[in-house]
């Protein structure tokens, strides 16, 4: 019997739930299967997997795009003759599952947690964050397991899909208003029995209102209930950001502001959740902070310097249960997650382009992709234990999974 223990964690420059549009999130994830450990690359061809000893590949799932649970490689394929091939891999093995075959040419724009649900649209995406004007938009809801029949919605709305509830019966868009020249945004529920566009509650009950503001990367909750969005704005000159949280189960949102010297450069910003869903990080290394919001209580915990400023690039950033790693340019940086406190300061060889913590306590160790290698250091030090090539694809994300300790268990990235 084989044991398949998963898990999620966010990193810049990838998709998890959101495709396409302003932002997009990487999440970690690796497999064991006797032999070797995998890592898992995402590039503009798809994602990766390869083996951890010497960066050989073992598949690739071309424009695909991963399930949160990662179980699944979701691919979108147009067949040139007016329809769509949506392909469903087992990330682990990189084996087919289910092809569903879709009416028209159609962009993947969502994938559920499970993997289960796919929403598809033909209509023009948005573009560095600016979503183009139109009056209408048609949704295509497919399954990628079979049983459940194809649904197509012609919406009297400009709407881009962002996530589906956790029982499936829902869909949360991201509504943009005037429809024909966007300059602010209202969250959405599509209602998949009814086509019905619902308003979403916030936290207290209220309904949430329309603000302006640009997505610009997220990461979702380890459990898959929640999506965290951060978000920047300007308003009478005044820039300003926040993060954007969308509850998947109880089905509300709410926003958690930033203190105003976060968002000056919204390109130097980064966002993290640690594994137990506990608090989410953003970091800002224009404005040299890191803030932490704790989940619990949805609201801003603290805010601590780091020493990391002035640099405008965009960070990559980790989280364990214990410490917050923010890497930017070839600067990286571990926090004591709750004192703030810089635990070392490392210089990379390379421009960061990927950053994943592993394990707990004592026990971390960082994964870092730069431009052509993938770097093992001490979570605790900085110090490098190991390195592997990897020239191509171009390294924007990476997971790792330990060999097992005893029997076939596969130990858990969490």
């Amino acid at each position: 019997m084989r044991t398949r223990l998963v898990s999620m964690f966010g990193l810049l420059c990838s998709s998890l739930l959101v495709v396409g549009g302003a932002f997009t999130v990487v999440p970690l994830h690796g497999e064991y299967d006797g032999a070797a450990p995998r890592l898992y690359l995402s590039s503009s061809q798809g994602i990766t997997a390869v083996d951890a000893n010497n960066g050989e590949p073992a598949f690739t799932a071309k424009g695909a795009v991963a399930s949160g649970d990662w179980q699944h490689l979701v691919s979108a394929t147009p067949m040139g003759n007016g329809t769509t091939k949506v392909s469903n891999l087992d990330a682990f093995d990189g084996d087919a599952g289910i092809d569903t075959v879709v009416d028209g040419t159609l962009d993947l724009r969502a994938v559920s947690y499970r993997g289960d649900l796919v929403a598809l649209s033909p209509d023009t995406r948005a573009v560095h964050g600016r979503q183009p004007g139109r009056s209408s938009t048609k949704l295509v809801v497919a399954s990628t397991i079979g049983g459940i029949p194809t649904r197509t919605y012609d919406v009297a709305a400009n709407i881009e899909p962002e996530a589906f509830s956790t029982d499936g019966r829902a869909l949360f868009v991201v509504q943009y208003l005037p429809p024909m020249d966007p300059d602010r945004y209202q969250v959405r529920r599509l209602d998949l029995a009814t086509g019905e566009l619902t308003l979403v509650p916030s936290v207290d009950g209220a309904n949430q209102g329309q603000m302006p503001g640009i997505a610009r990367t997220s990461v979702m909750a380890p459990d898959g209930r929640r999506l965290y969005t951060l978000y920047t704005s300007e308003e009478h000159g005044q820039r300003y950001s926040f993060v954007h949280v969308l509850d998947l189960d109880a089905q509300w949102a709410h926003c958690v502001d930033l203190p105003l010297t976060f968002g000056s450069d919204p390109a130097a910003m980064g966002i993290a959740i640690d594994p137990n869903g506990a608090r989410v990080y953003v970091a800002d290394v224009a404005a040299g902070k890191v803030a932490a919001i704790n989940t619990n209580v949805v609201g801003l915990d603290t805010v601590s310097k780091l020493p990391i400023r002035g640099v405008h690039a965009r960070p990559a950033v980790a989280a364990s249960d214990a410490s917050v790693y923010v890497a930017a340019q070839r600067n990286l940086v571990s926090m004591q997650a709750y004192s703030g406190v810089r635990s070392f300061h490392a210089t990379l060889s390379s421009p960061v382009r990927g950053l994943h913590a592993l394990g707990a306590g004592q026990g971390v160790q960082l994964y870092v992709a730069e431009r052509r290698s993938i770097v093992e250091l001490d979570g605790r030090t900085g110090q490098q234990r190991s390195s592997i090539p990897a020239d191509t694809p171009r390294l924007t994300g990476l997971g790792y999974q330990y060999p097992p300790a005893s029997g076939n268990t596969i130990q858990c990235a969490c």
